[in-house]
């Protein structure tokens, strides 16, 4: 019996092909300065039925993306981003978005090797999280990018992902001092210069060059498929970081797509709607059949 005034919807279309849930942990620990400092992750999880109890079918894997959030290598918001990792795994992809430590509480390779950590853990619990191991991806936004891009480059066959997405990160830092810029991003007080320790780049070009994802690239070098998307008016991270980078994986023969998201910022506006995040989806199915 339906009470009077109470309005009747009926056969109402499916929205998304997916439910999703969430969890979060700690994926490892480290010493930082005689205090134990946990390193956190949450995932979000696609569910065909309720994600309520029984959480749906837990015999579903689902292709999976390990994401590094950006900021300019200081202390991470993981959650940033939990809009377009929600929207993302609501079409069908586990992401897990990985907290790793900032400047001032390790120097590169530090970040890098926590991330690499972090897929580790994600591998060993691929059950739990519904992960099919056999397809991850790796994204990240700015100096998050730049962490993905390191550990996808550097990765041995253990860690290798299918795939990785480039949003708008440093990849070559040898440019921050061989060009101007509006603001310093070179110095002993910029990101970049604190993430290797305090030291100004131009004096230490062998430092800024081992830790540029562009320099890993050569023709024999296993390099994953590059999906890159840079703002045209980025006014923090100069477009020629992802320029350069495309250009050298083209010269070496490696696979790579290049979006110049023309009039927008670093990162702002329309990096978050459908039609970008189509482009992601399509770029990861791609490589991830």
């Amino acid at each position: 019996m339906v009470p009077e005034g109470c309005k009747v919807i009926e056969a109402l279309p499916s929205q998304m092909a997916y439910e999703v849930y969430y969890v979060e942990g700690v994926y490892a620990t480290r010493d930082v300065d005689g205090r134990e400092r946990p390193l956190r992750y949450y995932a979000v999880i696609p569910t065909k039925g309720s994600p309520m109890g029984s959480r749906g079918d837990d015999s579903l894997r689902f292709p999976t993306i390990v994401y590094c959030q950006g900021s300019g290598w200081h202390q991470q918001w993981i959650w940033h981003h939990l809009a377009h990792h929600v929207r993302m795994a609501e079409r069908g992809f586990v992401v897990v978005s990985v907290e790793v430590r900032p400047y001032g509480e390790t120097v590169f390779p530090g970040e890098v090797d926590d991330f690499s950590e972090a897929v580790r853990c994600v591998r060993e619990h691929a059950a739990g999280l519904r992960v099919d191991a056999d397809r991850i991806a790796f994204w990240g936004d700015s100096s998050g990018a730049h962490t993905a891009l390191m550990a996808a480059y550097a990765a041995g066959a253990e860690l290798a992902p299918r795939c990785v997405v480039d949003w708008y990160g440093p990849t070559d830092l040898r440019l921050f001092y061989q060009h101007d810029w509006s603001y310093d991003l070179h110095g002993p007080t910029s990101p970049a210069g604190r993430m290797l320790g305090d030291i100004e780049l131009a004096e230490h070009s062998d430092l800024a060059t081992a830790a540029s994802p562009a320099h890993l690239v050569t023709a024999e070098a296993h390099v994953p498929p590059t999906l890159i998307m840079h703002g045209g008016a980025d006014e923090l991270l100069p477009f020629e970081q992802s320029a350069t980078l495309y250009e050298r994986l083209r010269a070496a023969g490696k696979d790579v797509e290049f979006y110049r998201m023309e009039g927008m910022g670093h990162g702002e506006g329309s990096f978050d709607n459908a039609a970008v995040l189509d482009i992601v989806e399509g770029f990861l199915r791609s490589h991830m059949a």
